[in-house]
């Protein structure tokens, strides 16, 4: 599905009756619409960031996400490069604004309130985080990240907690543990292990990590599309956040 040099228009996606919880599949009749739209703006999303197409972000995303460019001192196009780089990080087969579309596949969409949780694939294979969009004005914008994910914790109350996404692709004999804020997990070699960890840095919700408890210990921010940190001894430390706060 080639769309080379295709520019797209902001989209505005209606909200639709259903119950709060319903799990929208795909392939439930009646249900399609949900699941279709969301899919026209994830496409957007997709070759906006690949395209830097500011405009059509910008037609998207929620107040949240473009509220949280400016506390980090930045916008719209910004964003587009954080999160085109940190794409093309964990995806390194997607080329440039050249290919075709990405082949990114919203599989179900749960209505959660306000907000719908989007489960997504790529090339068939499930994306290990959900993609979340939020009700403003009537239509279903993008939040990326779960809702309130940039709000500041009052005073007194325990530290924000999110599960993070290790890979190891080829890492130290057995395995490695990976240390992070207030939590670990032991990797195995080429295998996946999530671990839960305290926020404390980012334009998500970042947290700081070290390898076995040595070397540097490095900011790593959360990976909307999957893995947050890569362990492999190709890289400097062994290791790499997939995106850096």
């Amino acid at each position: 599905m080639g769309c080379t040099g295709l520019k797209f228009a902001a989209v505005m996606i209606p909200i639709i009756a259903v119950g709060c919880g319903d799990n929208l599949q795909s392939s439930d009749p009646g249900n399609e619409q949900l699941v279709a739209e969301l899919q026209t703006t994830f496409d957007i999303y997709t070759r906006g960031l690949l395209e830097r197409d500011t405009q059509a972000l910008d037609g998207l995303l929620s107040h949240e996400v473009k509220n949280r460019a400016t506390q980090m001192g930045s916008d719209v196009g910004g964003f587009a490069d954080k999160m085109k780089a940190s794409l093309l990080k964990q995806f390194p087969t997607i080329a440039d604004e050249s290919s075709p579309l990405p082949e990114f596949k919203i599989t179900s969409a749960t209505v959660e309130g306000e907000t719908v949780r989007a489960l997504v694939e790529f090339q068939g294979e499930a994306l290990a985080k959900p993609f979340f969009f939020v009700s403003e004005g009537g239509q279903y914008k993008l939040n990326i990240a779960r809702v309130g994910f940039s709000n500041p914790l009052p005073a007194g109350t325990a530290a924000s907690r999110d599960s993070y996404l290790i890979t190891s692709q080829n890492g130290g004999y057995g395995g490695d543990t990976m240390y992070c804020n207030a939590g670990n997990v032991y990797v195995p070699v080429s295998s996946s292990r999530t671990v839960s960890c305290n926020s404390n840095c980012g334009w998500w919700t970042g947290t700081w990590f070290n390898r076995n408890l040595e070397g540097p210990t490095l900011n790593c921010d959360y990976n909307t599309w999957g893995t947050d940190v890569w362990i492999n001894l190709a890289y400097a430390y062994g290791w790499s956040c997939n995106d850096s706060c």
